[in-house]
């Protein structure tokens, strides 16, 4: 998003529809919520692993950056 406009929480909930690529336990769900700090995303900006490929990005304070995929086909068949 360019200039969101957010309430200033101690976090910031993102809902990601896809398979997000960062290291998982065993236990896990492809559309989980993620809580993160508002302070350190406003500061310094957050940028998430990305296990899916060998993209990488700096990150710039107000930026949050979360590398995605979409499901496969066994993934969506698990929904």
């Amino acid at each position: 998003m360019i200039n969101p406009v957010v309430k200033y929480g101690d976090f910031v909930e993102v809902n990601v529809g896809y398979v997000v690529c960062e290291p998982h336990g065993t236990d896990f769900s492809w559309l989980e919520l993620r809580k993160l700090p508002t302070k350190q995303l406003m500061q310094r900006g957050l940028v998430s692993a990305n296990t899916c490929g060998k993209a990488t990005v700096s990150p710039r304070p107000g930026e949050l950056i979360i590398f995605v995929r979409p499901l496969n086909l066994w993934e969506r068949l698990r929904q």
